[in-house]
C-alpha cells in the first residue's frame, strides 16, 4: 500500500477516472451515493479517513451569477425564462417530497476529509448548451460550513452547496452493497497507485 499525503491528493488522482468508470459499469454518471462510497473506500485504502456529507447543490452559469450579484434587480425571479440573457441554473436536491418517490432519495452526496470535499457525480448538472461547464469531478476546500460555493475560473460556472440533515441515503443499495462497488474501487485503487508510482 502506498501512503499518500491527503484526501485531496487521492481524489485529484481519481477525478478524471471515477465518473467514466461508473458510467462504464452502470451506464450513468449521476450516481452520487455510489460515487461517494467509492471515493471514501478508495481513500481508506490509502489510509485516509473520509466521510459522506448530504447536501443540495445549485449550479449556474456566469449570466445567472450576474443576477445573483445584483440581487435579481429588474427581473422576475419566478420567470427566469423571460430574462433572455442566457442565464441558466440547475438544482440537485430541490425536487419533490420523498413521499412522491418511494425508495428514492432526493438529495446529493459528496465526500469530505482533511479540509476538502470531492463531488464525483456533479457532472449530472453540466449543461454545455447553457454554458454550465463542470467536468468529471469537483474538488475544493471545505471547513465544515453550512453552505459554500465554488467558482470555475475558466467559465464562471458557480456551484453552491448547502448541507442537509437527511440520512435516507444510508438505506440505498449503492451505499450498502459492497459487491456492487468493488470492481470500480479496485480499478481506481490500481489507477491511483500507478499514478503515484510514476511520479
Amino acid at each position: 500500500m502506498l501512503a499518500m499525503k491527503s484526501a485531496r491528493e487521492i481524489w485529484e488522482h481519481m477525478a478524471p477516472l471515477a465518473a467514466p468508470l461508473l458510467e462504464q459499469a452502470f451506464g450513468r454518471r449521476d450516481l452520487c451515493i455510489l460515487a461517494t462510497r467509492v471515493a471514501i473506500e478508495t481513500a481508506a485504502y490509502f489510509g485516509v479517513e473520509a466521510s459522506a456529507l448530504p447536501v443540495k447543490a445549485m449550479v449556474y452559469n456566469a449570466a445567472f451569477a450576474r443576477h445573483v450579484a445584483n440581487g435579481f434587480a429588474g427581473v422576475d425571479r419566478s420567470r427566469p425564462a423571460t430574462w433572455r440573457d442566457g442565464a441558466w441554473s440547475v438544482g440537485i436536491g430541490f425536487g419533490k417530497p420523498y413521499d412522491d418517490m418511494p425508495g428514492r432519495w432526493d438529495g446529493h452526496l459528496i465526500a469530505v476529509a482533511d479540509g476538502c470535499f470531492a463531488d464525483f457525480s456533479i457532472q449530472q448538472a453540466e449543461r454545455l448548451q447553457h454554458h454550465i461547464c463542470i467536468g468529471t469531478a469537483v474538488i475544493g476546500p471545505y471547513a465544515g460550513e453550512a453552505s459554500w460555493q465554488l467558482i470555475q475560473d475558466e467559465t464562471g460556472t458557480v456551484i453552491e452547496y448547502s448541507r442537509v440533515t437527511d440520512n435516507f441515503w444510508r438505506n440505498a443499495p449503492d451505499w450498502k452493497d459492497a459487491v456492487r462497488r468493488r470492481p470500480v474501487v479496485a480499478k481506481l485503487i490500481r489507477a491511483v497507485r500507478e499514478t503515484e508510482v510514476h511520479r
